[in-house]
Formats: C-alpha cells, sequence, structure tokens
C-alpha cells in the first residue's frame, strides 16, 4: 500500500505543479522555503504588480517573481542585473590578471 499511495502523492504533486505552471494567475511564492501558491485576482500583460506571500511576507513582483522593483519594468531590472553580472565578470578577470602580472 506504500508505493501505492507514494505514487498517488506523486500524481497529485504533478496536477498541481502543471496547474501552476499553466496558469497565469498563479505562481509559487518566491520566498525562501516557501511552498505558497500566490493567486492573482485579475492578469495584466507586462505590468509589473507587487504581492506579498500570505505565509511568510515575502514581498515580490507577480510577473517576474524578483523582488519588488518599483518603478522599474521587469524587462529593465533584467538587463540591468545581466549588465552588473558582466562587469562583476570583467572585474574578475582584470583581477586574475593583475595576479598574473605580478607573479612574473
Amino acid at each position: 500500500m506504500g508505493s501505492d499511495e507514494q505514487l498517488c502523492q506523486r500524481y497529485q504533486n504533478l496536477l498541481v505543479e502543471s496547474f501552476i505552471q499553466t496558469n497565469r494567475l498563479t505562481r509559487w511564492c518566491p520566498g525562501n522555503d516557501c511552498s505558497m501558491i500566490i493567486k492573482m485576482k485579475k492578469y495584466e500583460r507586462d505590468c509589473s504588480s507587487m504581492i506579498e506571500c500570505d505565509k511568510c511576507q515575502t514581498v515580490s513582483c507577480f510577473q517576474c517573481g524578483e523582488p519588488w522593483h518599483e518603478p522599474v519594468k521587469c524587462e529593465v531590472l533584467q538587463k540591468w542585473e545581466k549588465k552588473n553580472q558582466d562587469e562583476s565578470m570583467n572585474g574578475s578577470w582584470i583581477l586574475a590578471s593583475r595576479v598574473f602580472i605580478c607573479l612574473n
């Protein structure tokens, strides 16, 4: 019986996951170790919406799942984060080059 119950539980989990992924009004809470489902009342295309999880009080953007970033649009935030990541890689390269130059 244990394996049947596990199989049934796994099936139910997959159904919930499929529902969350295909429903544009629902998302998993991005909070650490939070398993709550967040639901919006109305879908607004290309519009950031602040939402707070009832369980862990994580405040995030419903559209992109990042911490709330008003007044910046999600696309601008993503470009900014990519730019910062690219620059940090440049800094790492410069530091690595300096160490190499000093050793020679």
